[in-house]
């Protein structure tokens, strides 16, 4: 029997998230998002198992796939495939027995999950053929109204997403179970194909429930590749976009968004000497503030007096700071304060933004550190003044977001790293690798780090290491061996 551990928590990850809109719920969810795959809890050092069979490459070598194939497209909106799977199922998601089996499966023993009647779906239905066409569709816009919205923007298709994630991982591991590789890479390619469409938005809360779908997936795949006579999918795996998500157009809708909810932030410089006008601006900003961040009487109170004397003290910070801009000091000396304010602040937003976009273009390895010491900054300047509105308390987590989108993609390289090494173990040794320099095929590299993975081999078992995901996470360690000869 293969010891199998995966990636990290079953298939619950996605069910604990409930979110309704993007700002407030940020946090949550990038703290979700950040364990989803800490495996077995922070305080377990004992690394992860992995069994493997040899196993050679297909012929042809894109016989397997992990997303619908350039013959499978098709133009379309996968929005209303999507959106049919429930609609026209609604008997399906309110059956508890079929609900309590698939909440089953996500600790069940493969064996348990085999012999259950629920787990399967029939790849012949409605129900999973709008799952698989949606998957195909070359798109999938929910006209999200972020510019109307903002941070109010609701994102019910993205949680209906969360229980497709779950019935498709259901139904891999029963047709795993059966050695049914074939029907359960075709719910694979379905579930990796709906994790992109359900991040391919211009909002970071649906790219963070897609990364949970997505190590649902990959979870699955992990235990797939440990079965005897699974195929080796390490052309499928690097066939896979690389890195896997659009991380640019993620957080370009995010301050997309964030203008959105704060139109003064981009309409300051009109030239209006009306002082009343101006503390209008300022008394709607922060209605929008004490919205998305107040949740009582109390923190309302609380929030009106703070942002009273944060205005009085930030006026002469904020004039100095035009002025050390370039602005002419006798034109920003005739401007009402309230205009000095939102200029200033305007000006902190612009540069927070653009550095912020410039750095998530970068490979993760080499933005690293520059976005967590973007993030503190932020909380250095929110103290000292340096923006008179508190802008840290609604912009996103930067490098919370940029960490999570790493993660998956490092999920994809090791499990191709795994693959690579069934098929070097199905050449003329039969065995692992002493080094990975011996491996055939290209070896990825850590996208954590730039940089190989750690590997040795002691007596015919391989360690694989890298730093951990997270800080005080646990160690990031799979100890990788070939299963005994006509055993599983």
């Amino acid at each position: 029997m293969s010891v199998n551990k995966p990636f990290g928590p079953p298939a619950r990850r996605i069910a604990a998230v409930a979110l309704r809109a993007t700002g407030l719920w940020l946090p949550l969810l990038i703290a979700f998002a950040g364990h989803a795959n800490s495996s077995q809890g922070a305080g377990d050092e004992s690394p992860t198992v992995i069994i493997l069979h040899p196993a050679p490459a297909p012929k042809p070598l894109l016989q397997y796939q992990l997303l619908p194939t350039m013959y499978e497209r098709r133009s379309g909106n996968a929005a209303v495939f999507y959106g049919r799977v429930k609609s026209e199922h609604t008997l399906y998601f309110s059956s508890k027995e079929i609900w309590d089996e698939i909440y089953e499966t996500d600790d069940a023993a493969l064996s348990r999950v085999g012999e259950m009647k629920h787990a399967r779906l029939d790849h012949g239905d409605a129900l999973f053929i709008n799952l698989e066409r949606a998957g195909q569709c070359e798109e999938c816009d929910w006209q999200y109204p972020v510019a109307e919205d903002g941070f109010a923007t609701g994102l019910p298709d993205a949680q209906e997403k969360r229980e497709f994630a779950r019935m498709l991982r259901a139904d891999i591991r029963w047709r795993v179970a059966h050695g049914d590789f074939d029907g359960a890479l075709r719910s694979l390619k379905a579930g990796y194909a709906m994790a992109r469409h359900t991040a391919d938005s211009p909002l970071l809360v649906p790219a963070l429930i897609g990364i949970a779908i997505n190590g649902v997936m990959s979870d699955a795949t992990l235990e797939l590749i440990q079965q005897p006579g699974a195929p080796n999918l390490y052309w499928a795996l690097t066939y896979l976009p690389q890195p896997f998500y659009n991380t640019r157009q993620i957080f370009e809708g995010e301050m997309q968004c964030f203008e959105a909810a704060f139109p003064q932030l981009t309409d300051s410089d009109q030239s209006i000497a009306a002082p009343d006008y101006w503390r209008r601006q300022l008394e709607e900003m922060a209605d929008t503030y004490m919205i998305h961040i107040c949740a009582s009487d109390a923190e309302r109170a609380e929030f009106k007096q703070k942002m009273a004397l944060r205005l009085v003290r930030g006026y002469p910070i904020a004039k100095a700071a035009l002025i050390a801009r370039g602005w002419d000091p006798q034109r920003v000396a005739a401007m009402p304060a309230g205009q000095v304010i939102l200029l200033h602040t305007a000006a902190v937003y612009a540069e927070y933004r653009d550095e912020m976009l410039a750095l998530v273009s970068l490979p993760y390895w080499e933005a690293r550190s520059r976005l967590n010491e973007f993030d503190s900054r932020i909380a250095r300047d929110h103290k000292v003044w340096q923006s008179p509105l508190p802008l840290d308390r609604v912009f996103p987590s930067v490098y919370g977001g940029r960490h999570a989108l790493m993660r998956q993609d490092r999920q994809i390289a090791l499990l191709r790293l795994l693959e690579a090494l069934r098929l070097h173990a199905a050449g003329e040794k039969a065995a692992i690798p002493q080094s990975l320099d011996e491996v055939a095929v290209p070896i990825p590299v850590d996208p954590m780090t730039g940089k190989p993975f750690e590997y040795e081999v002691h007596d015919g078992t391989a360690a694989i290491g890298g730093p951990p995901t997270y800080v005080g996470g646990r160690p990031f360690r799979y100890e990788v061996r070939l299963a005994a000869a006509g055993k599983e």
